[in-house]
């Protein structure tokens, strides 16, 4: 019990003892009052005391499934990590150059045996991969060249809004949030959806868009960057943002 409120129940107990002892002073029964009054005193601070060590089962089992879903979900960024990890070690290791991005929802599911498709850049002709686990911690990958069908749609969105809501907005506010505490001010968009950094004079492809519009839309599409609070300026091969 807080130690305001022991205080204040002495405080009630003497102004209690006080009253029996002028409105029944000299009665036979005077010591039975004083007996009920330190008894009242103890029972309430037994009952307050028993109130605060009562186990709160609800409030117990909340906080468990909360922290067992934050410990599920670090433990699922980690190894999506490892994962991720793998598969490009894999790539590089016979195309240096190549990079790739999930193509499925959820791909940590697959680490414990599954296939799910990736989208190859640089990838010396291959355009996607399954990636494949078996569950023993081993992964392969079949690789592909998907071609669409003479005359089908392609799967470029209509517009650079709808592309930016689809593909970029996530992507690139992400990037943002990692780069800005990082010291960065600017990040560049590629025609092949490649958003890169420079460090030192170097290129480093830090994430790769799907279906990137093209040069024509770019003015469009800089004005739809912009309308997230970040500076969007079309250069010639190349969109250069900055949030500083």
């Amino acid at each position: 019990m807080k130690k305001g409120k022991v205080l204040g129940s002495f405080g009630a107990l003497a102004a209690m003892v006080l009253l029996v002892a002028v409105l029944f002073s000299g009665a036979w029964y005077q010591q039975y009052l004083y007996l009920a009054v330190f008894g009242a005193w103890a029972g309430f601070l037994l009952l307050r005391w028993l109130r605060r060590k009562r186990p709160r089962p609800r409030r117990r089992q909340e906080k468990r499934k909360q922290r067992k879903a934050s410990l599920n979900k670090r433990v699922d960024q980690l190894l999506l990590g490892h994962l991720n990890w793998r598969i490009t070690e894999k790539l590089q290791s016979v195309y240096p150059e190549a990079t790739w991005q999930w193509q499925t929802e959820n791909p940590v599911r697959i680490a414990q045996g599954g296939m799910a498709r990736v989208l190859l850049y640089g990838a010396g002709g291959h355009t996607h991969a399954d990636v494949v686990a078996d569950g023993y911690g081993r992964i392969s990958l079949d690789m592909l060249e998907v071609t669409p069908l003479p005359g089908s749609r392609p799967p470029n969105p209509v517009s650079p809004a709808e592309w930016f809501d689809r593909h970029g907005r996530h992507v690139l506010t992400a990037l943002v949030n990692e780069l800005n505490p990082r010291g960065y001010t600017r990040m560049y968009l590629r025609e092949n959806g490649e958003v890169f950094t420079l460090r030192g004079g170097n290129e480093f492809v830090e994430e790769t868009l799907q279906h990137m519009p093209g040069k024509a839309l770019w003015r469009e599409l800089c004005a739809v960057i912009a309308l997230m609070g970040l500076s969007a300026a079309e250069e010639s091969d190349r969109i250069a943002i900055s949030w500083a």
